[in-house]
């Protein structure tokens, strides 16, 4: 029975000791309810549990991701008018337009768009800059104060999901994450099923063994490798 969970998430390597506790706990096999080795991986897996249901969760980091690619892709979007605007130089929306990209310009671009903070910092400069009282009248012209508001909106959505998992990133530094309770849990659940290995040819064991192997390999089955996606980057 191979008890390497090298590939698996925190998430799953707590699923796969649920099940190794629930299977065995329902075991007739002699003893196996009073067995040290199994009230260890029951002991160790419960703070390891608790930690790993206050972690930010993948959905929420796809989310945050998402709402990062979002204000990066409203920025560029009103950048991207403006320049068109500015190509019409024959119209009175041409000469508000070039204003504001002259001032826009002045702004140093992020260098990736992975970096949260590096992004933050420029669109809290880009929106101080768009709502200036100066600017104001040439979004007024030329009917852009809705997008301001876009872009204003879509930063505003990014900073309230970042605060929440800055908050709860803290409150495991606190209390321990679940990747400093892993360890123990893993290497009782080691011994553990180290310990039904050697026992699996004594009555009643044969069928424990087999059950926790099943379930151990149906588990390792679904645990797949992500690799993580691009962000945009600011134009």
């Amino acid at each position: 029975m191979k008890t390497s969970f090298r590939y698996s998430s925190n998430a799953e390597v707590s699923g796969i000791t649920l099940d190794v506790l629930n299977i065995s706990k329902q075991s007739s096999a002699p003893g196996i309810a009073e067995n040290p080795l199994l009230k260890a991986v029951e002991d160790t897996h419960a703070p390891f549990h608790q930690a790993v249901l206050r972690e930010p969760t993948t959905k929420v980091g796809k989310e945050l991701t998402k709402r990062n690619r979002k204000r990066i892709k409203m920025a560029n979007a009103l950048r991207g008018l403006l320049r068109q605007i500015t190509k019409f130089s024959n119209t009175t929306r041409s000469e508000p337009a070039e204003a504001i990209l002259k001032e826009w310009d002045k702004l140093i671009n992020p260098t990736s768009g992975n970096d949260y903070d590096e992004v933050s910092a420029y669109m809290s400069k880009l929106i101080a800059l768009l709502k200036s009282e100066s600017l104001q009248p040439h979004f007024t012209l030329l009917s852009l104060a809705d997008a301001v508001t876009d872009v204003e909106t879509a930063e505003t959505d990014f900073q309230t999901l970042y605060m929440e998992q800055t908050r709860a990133n803290a409150e495991l530094r606190l209390q321990g994450s679940a990747t400093q309770h892993r360890p123990a849990v893993e290497k009782a659940l080691g011994n553990y099923l180290k310990f039904i290995t050697v026992m699996r040819g004594q009555p009643g064991y044969d069928v424990l063994y087999s059950k926790l192997n099943e379930a151990i390999k149906t588990a390792k089955k679904a645990s797949k490798k992500q690799t993580p996606e691009e962000e945009g980057t600011v134009e």
